[in-house]
């Protein structure tokens, strides 16, 4: 099955959110089971994640085949590298993994509706929260085993956070409407906007501890580096000869020393009460500013999501369901007794009425269209344009537009 760069993509994340969300399963096996394995341990969920997108690449005829050596590759190595409770241990991690690998390679068929089952972004979900609060636990332990798998910890679940907001997203809006129009992508995009930046704002207050201690670490550079400067400068004051007379300096009378005394106390107390003030003073209308604005921003969202709601309710309405049966029953009960009078003749009707009577006249000569299709499909433009300001719009029709109805669909 050919596809585009697009679609190729989105269906990707499927298999790659099965990969990261399951990423600590084996990460956990292997750190209390058999800790020499633990650095093996991403070699499983990564392999089953290339393979499978790989088979995406393959005919569909071939993609079975592909799996069936792909499970035997995952398997293969591990008995010529381990024995005993070791190669036990990673044979089964494989063959849950060779599992998943022979039941993925079927998502190469779906189509661009078809997402994984909303069990399956539970299960990746409760696997990642397992994980962190069992890495939680275990920086109050004395050895701290799950310590340099914690890069594969923090990557898998921003990986299957993201890919699930994602999915949950295009389910969502798929369920709303089968057809991608303007709205659907505009709002698509910016959901997708949205996602990122939530992930990324709660990254950024997670690693602001982190980033406090490189900046302490800058910090104490810094002091050192001055430290450094202080010490080579007063060695080179030291070194000076001295002068042969030595200007006394000038008595003044009050005992002041420039940067000593209680005075620079008073400058100190002063700018910490000024730096605390402006503090006290500042932050509220910070905090006043930055709530004026998300809240501005939430009722935009707001209303954004009201009006897509309702703008692809009335585009699935309008151009997906079949609202004419009823239409043209009620329609049939009002126009019965002209139609016992007038059998084949329109003579008597409105303009309007005649191009609607044409229009139910071509349908039952027409069995071929369907029932769900509209006008636009089967008449010629100019002929769909009249039936539908006749049938839709409240503007006037005339019998000119009539007669050229009857006249552009006479062959029909």
């Amino acid at each position: 099955m050919k596809r585009n760069l697009k679609d190729f993509l989105r269906l990707v994340q499927c298999p790659l959110t099965i990969a990261a969300g399951l990423m600590p399963v084996p990460i956990l096996l292997f750190t209390y089971l058999q800790p020499q394995l633990q650095k093996y341990a991403w070699i499983f969920p990564v392999s089953y994640f290339v393979l499978t997108a790989l088979s995406f690449l393959l005919p569909g005829k071939l993609r079975l085949p592909f799996g069936l050596l792909s499970a035997v590759a995952i398997v293969l190595p591990w008995p010529f590298l381990l024995t005993g409770e070791s190669l036990a241990l990673c044979l089964a991690v494989a063959i849950i993994f060779d599992a998943l690998l022979l039941w993925s390679i079927r998502m190469g068929g779906w189509n661009a509706e078809k997402e994984l089952h909303s069990a399956w972004i539970g299960v990746c979900l409760v696997a990642q929260f397992l994980g962190l609060g069992v890495q939680l636990l275990d920086r109050q332990t004395a050895q701290h085993p799950l310590t340099p798998m914690a890069p594969w910890f923090y990557l898998s679940f921003f990986v299957t956070v993201i890919l699930c907001m994602l999915a949950m997203n295009r389910k969502a809006l798929n369920t709303i409407t089968q057809e991608r129009t303007a709205v659907v992508k505009a709002m698509h995009r910016k959901n997708v906007v949205l996602v990122f930046l939530l992930v990324g704002a709660a990254a950024v207050i997670s690693l602001l501890p982190s980033a406090m201690g490189a900046i302490n670490i800058v910090i104490g550079w810094i002091r050192q580096l001055l430290k450094v400067f202080e010490r080579d400068y007063s060695e080179d004051i030291m070194t000076v000869p001295p002068m042969t007379e030595t200007a006394e300096p000038e008595d003044l009378g009050t005992g002041f020393a420039p940067n000593v005394g209680k005075h620079t106390d008073i400058l100190n107390i002063m700018f910490q009460v000024f730096f605390i003030v402006l503090v006290a003073v500042a932050l509220p209308f910070l905090l006043y500013f930055l709530w004026k604005r998300l809240r501005g921003v939430a009722k935009k969202l707001w209303r954004s999501l009201r009006n897509f709601t309702s703008d692809s309710t009335a585009e699935y309405e309008d151009e997906i369901t079949d609202t004419r049966d009823s239409v043209i029953a009620d329609e049939e009960e009002i126009i019965k007794p002209k139609r016992r009078r007038r059998i084949l003749s329109d003579r008597g009707l409105s303009n309007t009425e005649k191009i609607r009577h044409r229009y139910r006249q071509l349908q039952k000569k027409n069995p071929q269209w369907r029932k769900s299709s509209t006008a636009r499909e089967n008449l010629p433009e100019a002929s769909a344009g009249i039936y539908e300001r006749a049938r839709y719009s409240p503007h006037p029709v005339t019998s000119e537009d009539a007669d050229l109805f009857k006249t552009e669909t006479k062959r029909m």
